[in-house]
């Protein structure tokens, strides 16, 4: 049966939830049919297997192209062994690239981490290495598997690059990366990339890197601009961005403009000589959000080229929110009244919000309660982040206030959470819509398509978190 009444006329409105969930990550485009496991069942299982994050970097060359692959693993989902008084970790990773259905080019690769302490091998370090591939244009599927050699869990991720033609203007461009750090010596020059997701924790400012290909010598002025996004639209709206370019910026739900605000941009001159030159810019750290990078480049006879970066800033605490404040308000949304929220923020200091906010959480259940709830929130983030936090995602809202379903199905373009009380309150039943596909389940994006209660059990469930006891 359809959405009860009592549900519609909640005081704690799921619609007002919903406005803040899908802002910033909308759906566009028809999804292909598939027979991937539930993306719940997905979510869940992921958080036994080796964690890792790819960057892919196209460069351009005058002898060809090239593809270079960097792969950050998370040391922490290892499972490391004692040997020696050290502790040990060890992996191996296998990236497979095909071109349009072509003969694969595959590289293999085995780490071993040694850590002084327990401790240590669980902070919160990441293990990078990076495999270069000379490549034709074309359609690439990168397929990226990691093997933890103790437990033997294994995780894949699988993406989609387009490598232009080879360069035949004046000018071209390789992709952008932004740098954690770069060393020289001896005419040469290592860089070692920061992989995006975690792009909230580099320091106040960014520093990024384009290698540019020149096919004569020439003065080059060099334009970085950094621009936010914030809708859904299929271009962006600025002006000043008519340049002309043989590569156009794909969009996709997680990162189309609509009201795309400019946030910083400037300019240097560089002396460019025929072959490779280097450009490094800096740019400062950006508020959580997603981003555009752009780079623009011009030399003296008119002739440009053009490379993006799209990434997302989450804060430095992500996934967990106990230190962020704002997060910690903008989430109690879910089952806080708009006269208790507004009554929360209505002073200006950080600290008299987080008194404010300890005192809402004393007339409803105490700290454990709190802990609780932000447990779920912190969850959440971990399950089902996309381009957006997990928490402000459809999934992430019914797994923070109902809990896990009791019951998961899905098919074709849907999947359905069930959650069951008892058998004389009975159940409610949520659909959520698959509205962009992607081999690599971690970018699928789903919206609330349907709720069906025979009672107002979502009222039910916001109650339990608001009640002290």
């Amino acid at each position: 049966m359809p959405i009860s009444n009592a549900f519609k006329a909640t005081s704690f409105s799921l619609s007002l939830a919903l406005g803040l969930i899908l802002e910033g990550c909308g759906a566009s485009g028809q999804t292909e049919n598939y027979s991937y496991q539930c993306f719940y069942d997905y979510a869940m299982s992921k958080s036994s297997l080796p964690e890792f994050e790819a960057a892919l970097f196209y460069s351009p060359d005058t002898s060809g192209q090239r593809l270079v692959v960097y792969v950050s693993v998370k040391e922490s989902r290892l499972r490391f062994e004692r040997e020696r008084g050290t502790y040990r970790a060890s992996y191996s990773a296998v990236v497979r690239l095909v071109r349009n259905g072509g003969q694969p080019m595959v590289k293999e690769t085995a780490r071993t981490i040694v850590r002084s302490s327990y401790l240590e091998s669980n902070e919160n370090l990441y293990d990078a290495f990076f495999l270069p591939f000379d490549v034709e244009g074309g359609e690439y599927t990168v397929v990226i598997s990691i093997t933890d050699e103790a437990s033997k869990q294994k995780a894949t991720h699988t993406y989609r690059k387009t490598i232009p033609a080879p360069p035949s203007g004046a000018i071209a461009l390789s992709d952008i990366l932004l740098l954690a750090r770069h060393d020289r010596s001896d005419q040469s020059m290592k860089i070692t990339p920061f992989i995006l997701a975690n792009a909230g924790l580099l320091p106040d400012t960014m520093s990024l890197f384009t290698a540019a290909m020149t096919r004569t010598a020439s003065t080059d002025s060099i334009f970085f601009s950094l621009y936010r996004l914030r809708g859904n639209s299929d271009r962006l709206p600025n002006a000043d961005l008519q340049f002309r370019s043989s590569r156009q910026f794909p969009f996709d739900p997680c990162g189309e403009a609509k009201d795309t605000a400019s946030v910083y941009s400037y300019w240097i001159t560089a002396d460019l000589d025929h072959g490779y030159s280097y450009a490094f810019g800096r740019v400062p750290r950006p508020a959580a959000g997603n981003y555009l990078l752009r780079v623009l480049a011009k030399d003296d006879r008119g002739d440009s080229a053009v490379s993006f970066l799209r990434f997302s800033v989450y804060n430095r605490d992500f996934p967990e929110v106990s230190d962020d404040i704002h997060e910690m308000v903008n989430s109690l949304n879910y089952i806080a009244s708009s006269r208790e929220l507004k009554e929360i923020v209505r002073v200006r200091a950080d600290s008299a919000v987080k008194a404010n906010l300890l005192n809402f959480w004393k007339g409803h259940g105490g700290y454990s309660k709190m802990v609780q709830y932000y447990q779920r929130v912190s969850q959440a983030n971990r399950y089902f982040t996309n381009c957006v936090a997990g928490w402000r995602t459809p999934m992430g809202l019914f797994y923070i206030v109902c809990g896990p379903p009791d019951n998961v199905q899905c098919r074709a373009w849907n999947e359905w959470w069930t959650y069951t009380v008892s058998s004389q309150q009975g159940s409610m039943a949520v659909t959520f819509k698959l509205v962009t596909d992607s081999p690599d389940p971690e970018r699928r994006v789903y919206e609330l398509e349907a709720v069906q209660s025979n009672a107002d059990l979502w009222s039910y469930y916001v109650n339990k978190w608001r009640t002290p006891f």
